[in-house]
């Protein structure tokens, strides 16, 4: 018959205790082996040619099955219960077999193939070819320890891939580790760099910036980032963004510095030369028959001239400035009788997004009015305003003419060859009946030459047809017309031309009036614009100062770059974060109590705080902040500006003047009265 439990027990307490007294302890220990957490299995050894070969288990408690996950094995062997094991795991057996010989006790890790599980054993021998082996799983830890292992691995991977420069050393300048990229910029070994000092060779100029900034660090400043130029191994200068972290102890004294250095050669030179591109694009603005600009019409139907060259004093009678947030002023010139028609036009090509392209004019006092012509391409922005880029220039001069033409065409022939943009008069099969000499110069015909010539023989389209095309619907409607075309001149060039005309009636035959113009420096003007465009919206993220705005909650909805890198976030991380997350002066409630005011009084405010960065850093700042609306919802526009400088040289000031006071308080009595005299 089989033995019954406690007779199992009985077998593997028997050899710890006398006889008489393992019946009496029996549900003791029986209790014990079956209530504790590690597996335990009681086994006998078996040996061929001295060998172990395989094992019987003769016990085993509950948190052995529930460890191995295996079902009832007492009475089994171990080949039969885990196939495999003695070719997969040969050590388990070797370590089994030689406590059971009578080996001292001992404790490993094993990793069992078969089960796919890491265990902690300790193994003992009770008597002979027996062994006790208590177990724990620890696939887990050691999960964690190889996940350590790699990510420590990864993390000196990132550091040695990076491009950026790092640097660590202690306070006096013994350096503790540097990457790869910095051995290479300054073409030194890692190994003659490693526990010796070594400094950079920096531009002298930028030395006293250094020193300035550097002597910021403390506790509650542990961060500066500076900007200076330094000599690399080959005797370039090049110029780095360095961020310089200090790490003190609890008392304050200095123990690390960390400085990871950025190569802005670049950038800096992207900046000078946008400068240089700024300057050129004012002076050749000033010099153009016309003001190039970007007009923004906002939601609630307010305007303003963003960008405007400063010839818009000549068309509108206002200074960029005065328009620059306000357009206003210079819709305050329109003649009245084209006042309407000028802001459907722009209504249209708001709705359209087509190109603007419009007549009309201006009245100035004393009665004088200019006729304006203007074209500008529309752009709709994130926030649904409709920002156009564009030209407008005086064309009284060749309106004048039209006006003339079409009152008495024949008369005024002679005036319609010296017009100064090429007009051109045609039959309805495109047959050039009349020119103007500055549409002769254009092609570089002479009068003679272009009589009866045909209008596909100068116009460049993109088939034959299409001029033709062209002309039938010019004759089509009787309106204005207007298109941009290319013609080719009689040396084979080619050059951008916009047309503008109608069909007339001279002399009872109908006839198609054009007035043409050379575009190809208005293109290139455009073409300027554009760049001025996108290099403002440059300059606005680059900003010198942080700025953000914020709903009325204190939430952030748009933010500048610099103020992303005042706090050492990404934009992505800032945006919807609150105002008290980041400030350090006030609680939540005065936070909110102060966006509340704000927006109720509508005024500018000013007032200094302190801002906390990411990484738990404190600086004073200055906040400048005003209430606008953005699709009718108020929002709060705030500058922030870093004034830790500023807040350190005024205590830098005031210590130097409190301690002149005191050594004139405890000046001796003549040297008193001397400075009495000398006004002291």
């Amino acid at each position: 018959m089989p033995k019954s439990e406690s007779t199992k027990n009985s077998d593997l307490l028997s050899p710890f205790l006398p006889e008489e007294r393992v019946l009496q302890t029996t549900d003791i220990l029986q209790y014990c082996f079956e209530k504790m957490p590690d597996g335990v299995a009681y086994c006998k050894m078996f040996y061929q040619n001295g060998k172990p070969t395989d094992f019987i288990y003769l016990y085993t408690n509950p948190s052995f099955h529930k460890h191995t996950g295996l079902g009832a094995v007492v009475g089994k062997r171990v080949s039969e219960v885990i196939p495999g094991l003695f070719e997969s795991n040969p050590e388990l057996f070797n370590i089994y077999g030689t406590v059971a010989n009578g080996g001292a006790a001992e404790s490993f890790e094993i990793f069992l193939n078969d089960l796919q599980l890491w265990f902690l054993v300790q193994v003992f021998s009770p008597k002979s070819e027996h062994f006790v082996a208590t177990f724990k799983v620890i696939h887990q830890r050691k999960a964690a320890e190889q996940s350590l292992v790699a990510s420590e691995k990864l993390y000196k991977a990132l550091l040695e891939d990076q491009t950026e420069t790092i640097c660590r050393f202690k306070a006096d300048g013994t350096i503790l580790y540097v990457n790869d990229a910095f051995c290479k910029v300054f073409d030194q070994s890692r190994k003659s760099l490693i526990g010796q000092t070594w400094y950079p060779r920096v531009f002298s100029e930028d030395l006293p910036l250094i020193n300035e900034k550097l002597k910021s660090l403390s506790p509650d400043n542990p961060v500066v980032v500076i900007e200076n130029r330094i000599i690399t191994a080959g005797g370039f200068l090049r110029w780095g963004q360095f961020i310089n972290h200090a790490f003190f102890d609890d008392n304050g004294v200095l123990l690390e510095m960390q400085v990871v250095g950025h190569d802005i050669t670049e950038n800096k030179q992207a900046q000078a030369a946008n400068l240089e591109l700024n300057t050129r694009l004012t002076q050749i603005s000033s010099r153009l028959p016309g003001v190039i600009y970007q007009y923004k019409l906002r939601p609630d139907g307010s305007s303003c001239f963003p960008y405007a060259s400063t010839t818009i004093q000549e068309i509108y009678g206002v200074t960029p400035e005065e328009v620059k947030e306000d357009a206003t002023s210079a819709f305050a010139c329109l003649h009245p009788e084209d006042y309407d028609g000028v802001v459907e036009s722009i209504r249209q090509s708001a709705v359209t997004l087509e190109p603007w392209q419009y007549e009309y004019r201006v009245l100035f006092p004393g009665e004088t009015v200019r006729w304006l012509y203007g074209n500008a391409v529309p752009d709709r922005e994130s926030d649904g305003s409709i920002l156009w880029h564009g030209f407008i220039t005086d064309v009284t001069d060749s309106k004048r003419i039209e006006i003339a033409l079409l009152a008495e065409s024949q008369k005024n022939a002679a005036l319609l060859r010296h017009a100064s943009d090429g007009i051109t008069i045609m039959d309805s099969e495109g047959k050039l009946l009349e020119a103007s000499d500055a549409f002769c110069n254009m092609l570089g015909y002479s009068h003679e030459e272009m009589m009866g010539m045909h209008v596909s023989q100068w116009d460049a389209g993109t088939c034959e047809s299409e001029p033709m095309n062209i002309v039938r619907a010019q004759f089509e409607k009787p309106v204005r017309s207007q298109f941009e075309t290319r013609h080719r001149r009689k040396d084979g060039t080619i050059y951008d031309a916009e047309i503008s005309g109608y069909p007339i009636d001279l002399n009872g035959q109908p006839v198609l009036f054009n007035s043409t113009r050379d575009i190809t420096e208005r293109k290139f003007i455009q073409q300027a614009l554009q760049r001025e465009s996108e290099k403002n919206s440059l300059f606005l993220r680059s900003a010198s100062d942080g700025f953000h705005i914020l709903d009325i909650h204190g939430n952030i909805i748009e933010v500048s770059n610099t103020f992303c890198h005042m706090l050492g976030y990404g934009r992505e991380e800032l945006i919807g974060m609150n105002v008290y997350q980041w400030d350090a002066t006030f609680t939540k409630n005065e936070v909110a109590e102060r966006l509340k005011q704000q927006i109720i009084s509508s005024a500018r405010s000013q007032f200094e705080t302190r801002h906390r960065r990411k990484d738990g850093s404190i600086f004073d700042v200055e906040i400048s902040g005003f209430t606008l609306e953005l699709n009718h919802v108020p929002l709060v526009f705030y500058s922030s500006r870093d004034i830790t400088q500023r807040k350190f040289l005024e205590a830098a000031l005031a210590t130097s003047t409190k301690e002149i006071e005191d050594l004139y308080n405890y000046a001796p009595c003549p040297l008193r009265q001397n400075s009495c005299r000398l006004n002291f």
